[in-house]
This record gives structure tokens, C-alpha cells and sequence, in this order.
């Protein structure tokens, strides 16, 4: 009889959950998009300011350019690790991962800055990117996952 009762006790839960989930509308479960990841090579001159979504700390920078669809990033500090731009379709069907592995280059009438580097992607127009920035030690990561990454800025968007 106790056996019973739990059954139907385990029952109600699970019947009252599938309601309340109905009721409140909230979304199934989606399983992530796969992590891109990609290089960053080519170290075409940006403006930082003209970027239509930026983000960056001591640590790093991130940026996104619409004309062309293209990610930058550079590293600011000479510690070592390597810096990435993340970066996310609000909707879910794309993220990835823009990571260079050059760090702050020295300009005798500045000093120590950040080196930019691109990564091209073809992402679909009329969506929104946002992004942020973070750096990895990749003496002991390969910094090929999210959780690898520390010191991450807050998030910044556009729309292609």
C-alpha cells in the first residue's frame, strides 16, 4: 500500500509540473548550437569605435563589424594568454569562438596595444550578434570551450 501511495504521489508531481510548464509557456529545451571556432588571422586596420557592437576591458577586446560580417579581437595585456571574442545569434542557431593567440604589440609613440585580428564569418542577414570578450591560459587550456575563458566582459549587440 505505501508503495502505492508514493506512485501516485510520483504521478500527481509529474503531472502537476507538465501543467505548470504549459501554463507558464515556458520553452522547451533546446540543445545548443555548436561552438565555432575560429583563428583569428588577418589583421585588417578596424576602428575600434566604428564597430557596430564593442566590447573590451584591460584584458581584451572584441568587436563586430556588419560590412562584411566580420569579428575582431586583440589581446591588451602581455601576460601570456590568449583573448577571444564570443559570440552568439540571439536566436540560438550560431555561436563561436574568434581566438587569437597575438599579444599587445609595441608602438614606440604609444606604447604596448592590442593587435588586431579578423575572422570572417557569412552569418545571415537580420539577425542579432551579440558578443563579448574574455581571455585563457592556454599554458594549460586549449581555450577551444567557454568554460576555459575568465575575466569576460558584459555583452554587446547588433543586428546584421
Amino acid at each position: 500500500m505505501p508503495s502505492t501511495r508514493r506512485s501516485l504521489r510520483s504521478t500527481a508531481l509529474a503531472v502537476a509540473a507538465g501543467a505548470l510548464v504549459a501554463l507558464t509557456g515556458a520553452p522547451a529545451a533546446q540543445a545548443a548550437a555548436p561552438l565555432e571556432i575560429d583563428m583569428a588571422t588577418s589583421s585588417e586596420v578596424q576602428d575600434f569605435y566604428g564597430c557596430d557592437a564593442k566590447v573590451g576591458d584591460t584584458y581584451s577586446m572584441g568587436c563586430f563589424n556588419d560590412n562584411g560580417d566580420v569579428f575582431y579581437t586583440a589581446d591588451w595585456e602581455r601576460d601570456s594568454m590568449r583573448a577571444a571574442v564570443h559570440w552568439r545569434l540571439s536566436d540560438g542557431s550560431r555561436r563561436g569562438l574568434c581566438i587569437t593567440t597575438k599579444g599587445p604589440a609595441w608602438v614606440p609613440t604609444v606604447g604596448w596595444v592590442g593587435t588586431r585580428l579578423a575572422c570572417d564569418k557569412d552569418l545571415p542577414e537580420g539577425k542579432r550578434v551579440e558578443i563579448r570578450s574574455g581571455r585563457c591560459d592556454g599554458t594549460i587550456n586549449s581555450c577551444k570551450k567557454l568554460s576555459h575563458y575568465q575575466d569576460w566582459t558584459a555583452w554587446d549587440a547588433a543586428t546584421v
